[in-house]
C-alpha cells in the first residue's frame, strides 16, 4: 500500500473503532485480553486486510486493543516518541524508559500485540492524560521498521538527526 492508501485505510478504520467505542465499548475493552477475539466480525470491512496483510494485520488488533484504554486522541501531529517523551516528563520513571525501549525494540508487529508490552505502555500515557495521534500511530505501525524506530527514538531524546550529522 502507498502511503497516501494506509492514511485513508487508518480514517476509515477509526472511523470503525471510534463507532464501536461509543456503541458497545466492552468489545474493544476484550480485545488483548482475548487473542481469539473475532475480530472479522467486529470489523467485517476490514477482515479480509486483517485476514490476509499477515504482520500488518496486527496493526489494525494493537489500535482497536489501545484505543479502550486510551481513547483521548490528539489532533496535533506528535509520534509516539514525543507523547512518551511528556510522560517522562511527567514521570521520570526508568521501568517506563525501559518499556519504551522494549516496544522499540519489537521486531514485529505480532510480538507487540502479543507480549502485552504495547498495551501497558499506552495504560500508562492514559494515566498522565497524555493523548494519542492515532492517525499517525496506524501509519507508523504500518510502515514498522528502522526509520519509525529511528524517529521515535530523536523525538522521545530530542535529537535533531540534521545536528547529529554536521557532527
Amino acid at each position: 500500500m502507498e502511503k497516501q492508501e494506509i492514511i485513508e485505510e487508518a480514517q476509515a478504520f477509526m472511523e470503525e473503532v471510534k463507532k464501536i467505542f461509543t456503541q458497545r465499548p466492552y468489545l474493544l475493552k476484550r480485545c488483548p485480553a482475548s487473542p481469539n477475539v473475532d475480530f472479522y466480525k467486529m470489523f467485517p470491512k476490514f477482515a479480509y486486510k486483517i485476514a490476509n496483510y499477515q504482520d500488518q494485520s496486527y496493526v489494525y488488533k494493537i489500535i482497536a486493543s489501545i484505543y479502550y484504554f486510551n481513547p483521548s486522541e490528539s489532533s496535533k501531529n506528535k509520534s509516539l516518541g514525543i507523547s512518551c517523551k511528556e510522560y517522562h516528563k511527567k514521570n521520570s520513571s526508568g521501568s517506563f524508559e525501559k518499556r519504551f525501549l522494549r516496544f522499540l525494540n519489537s521486531d514485529s508487529r505480532k510480538y507487540m500485540f502479543d507480549s502485552n508490552n504495547v498495551l501497558k505502555l499506552f495504560k500508562l500515557l492514559n494515566n498522565e492524560n497524555i493523548s494519542i495521534n492515532y492517525m499517525n500511530l496506524f501509519v507508523d505501525l504500518w510502515l514498522w521498521g528502522d526509520a519509525i524506530r529511528d524517529k521515535y527514538a530523536c523525538d522521545y531524546y530530542s535529537i535533531n538527526i540534521k545536528d547529529e550529522e554536521n557532527i
